[in-house]
C-alpha cells in the first residue's frame, strides 16, 4: 500500500476523520439553521430496508411500495389521492438515492444534498477513503 506504515496510514484516518466529523458538523448546524424546513424521513425507512440492504432489496422493496402507493391506484379514492403522490414522491426519491451508489455513499456519510447534483467528485473521494479505512482495518487485525 505505497509504502506506508500500519500507523502512519492510522494517523491519516484519524485526522480525515477530524476534517470529516467538522464538515458533517457544519453541515449540520446549518441545516438546523435553516427555518421553516421539516426534517426528512430516512431513505431506509421510505423503503423499510436496513441501512445494509442490498440493491436487489432495494430494488424488490421500491417495486412493492411503488405498486402499492402509485397515484393511478388511488384515482377512486380522491381524499388519499394527495397523500399517495406525496409518498410515491418519497418512495422514487429515496430509490434514485440508494440505487445510485454515489448518492448512496454521500447519504450515508450524512453529506447528500438532494439540491447539489454536483457531488460526483466528492462522493469519489468519500468511496475511495471508506474503502481505505476498511482495508486498513483489515490489514490491522491481520497484523495483531
Amino acid at each position: 500500500m505505497l509504502g506506508l506504515t500500519p500507523s502512519s496510514v492510522l494517523s491519516f484516518q484519524h485526522s480525515f476523520l477530524n476534517i470529516w466529523l467538522f464538515f458533517c458538523w457544519e453541515k449540520k448546524v446549518e441545516s438546523v439553521m435553516m427555518e421553516g424546513e421539516p426534517a426528512l424521513p430516512s431513505y431506509y425507512n421510505v423503503l423499510g430496508v436496513k441501512v445494509d440492504a442490498s440493491i436487489q432489496d432495494i430494488k424488490r422493496a421500491y417495486r412493492k411500495l411503488a405498486m402499492q402507493w402509485h397515484p393511478d391506484r388511488w384515482t377512486r379514492t380522491p381524499s388519499l389521492l394527495s397523500e399517495a403522490k406525496h409518498k410515491f414522491q418519497q418512495i422514487q426519491e429515496a430509490y434514485s438515492v440508494l440505487s445510485d451508489q454515489r448518492k448512496r455513499t454521500l447519504y450515508d456519510a450524512g453529506l447528500y444534498d438532494p439540491e447539489d447534483e454536483e457531488d460526483e467528485g466528492f462522493s469519489d473521494f468519500m468511496a475511495e477513503m471508506i474503502s481505505l479505512m476498511s482495508q486498513t482495518r483489515k490489514e490491522a487485525l491481520i497484523v495483531a
